[in-house]
């Protein structure tokens, strides 16, 4: 019964959606129309309430939820908000969040609340890349019996900027002695089969943390009002149903396409590389890329084109915005 009835929440899911895409196309030609996030936000509040199993209301408590859950998905590692960062934003935002989708001002709340979380992400990158390049291209000691925990997902957060700023100093060290570890590891694994040294082309470790900490600063800086309101309205969405999630225009084409099997890209799968592009790391036989014979395993993409003149840079984006531009 259960199943039915969310099956038949989602299906008026999409059929809101369609409604909002249809009310914003009476504004301007369906070519260049633009999402109306703060309507969507409305049409989605007004769902969630009245076709999910629960019917549960908004609340003060279903706010507070909404609120953590937004802190929990954006956060789940406790690295860059402290406590006291998590209890401001609720002081502003935790006992109005759903107001916000109500009476349509869902832009204003995902823009306000993402903007807040990535100023406080992008300030514990640059603390790290600071250590990093202060270490001069020296190595910690690494002889202490002291213990990093490997994941904080479970444990309490920082209670204020100064104990984040040793859990930061903690991970630095984590990070360099995990690749430490991995090049000793594949230089003996090299050694044994009688193979050359795989690390010997690679960059220092120093330099190749900057790399992966340049492209965790991209996937902060590049994500759009889309994106916001995507994890905004997720938040929302996985209170009432933890499998269940809101999907904007850019993630419903590619679940449609999944589900059609009818599109296979460039046939080729792709990996985020540490120096920022992005690497072939699979070939689909019969595929585009197998056909033409440009590509092979290993090549490293960094700027794509439909002309063969006209270039977009690609250098540290995200797989998913990589595959929009493929």
């Amino acid at each position: 019964m259960m199943k039915t009835q969310i099956t038949g929440w989602m299906r008026r899911a999409r059929m809101m959606g369609a409604a909002a895409a249809l009310a914003v196309g009476t504004l301007v030609p369906a070519v260049q129309a633009a999402p109306d996030y703060d309507q969507i936000g409305q049409l989605f509040a007004r769902l969630v309430q009245s076709s999910h199993v629960s019917h549960a209301p908004f609340t003060q408590d279903m706010y507070t939820k909404f609120f953590e859950n937004y802190i929990q998905m954006q956060d789940p590692q406790h690295l860059f908000l402290s406590q006291e960062d998590v209890d401001a934003l609720f002081e502003q935002y935790g006992s109005t969040f759903g107001d916000y989708l109500v009476t349509g001002e869902t832009t204003k709340l995902a823009e306000a609340m993402y903007g807040v979380f990535q100023q406080k992400a992008l300030e514990r990158i640059a603390q790290a890349e600071k250590m990093i390049k202060e270490m001069d291209g020296k190595l910690p000691a690494f002889d202490s019996d002291r213990t990093i925990p490997r994941s904080r997902r479970k444990l309490p957060r920082a209670k204020n900027a100064a104990e984040l700023d040793q859990v930061w100093k903690d991970q630095v060290e984590d990070m360099l002695l995990s690749e430490v570890s991995r090049r000793e590891n594949m230089a003996k694994l090299a050694a044994a089969k009688g193979k050359p040294d795989p690390n010997a082309k690679e960059m220092s470790v120093h330099d190749k943390m900057l790399a992966r900490l340049k492209r965790m600063r991209s996937d902060f800086v590049e994500a759009d009002r889309e994106d916001m309101v995507s994890y905004l309205l997720n938040a929302v969405s996985r209170v009432y149903d933890p499998h269940s999630d809101y999907m904007g225009a850019r993630e419903e084409q590619r679940f449609k396409d999944m589900l059609k099997a009818s599109i296979v890209g460039i046939g080729a799968r792709l990996k985020a590389d540490d120096d920022g592009s992005t690497t072939i790391e699979g070939i689909v036989k019969g595929g585009p890329t197998a056909k033409s014979g440009l590509l092979k395993l290993g090549d490293h993409i960094v700027a794509v084109s439909e002309d063969g003149e006209n270039w977009t840079d690609i250098m540290f984006l995200s797989i998913d915005k990589v595959v929009d531009h493929i």
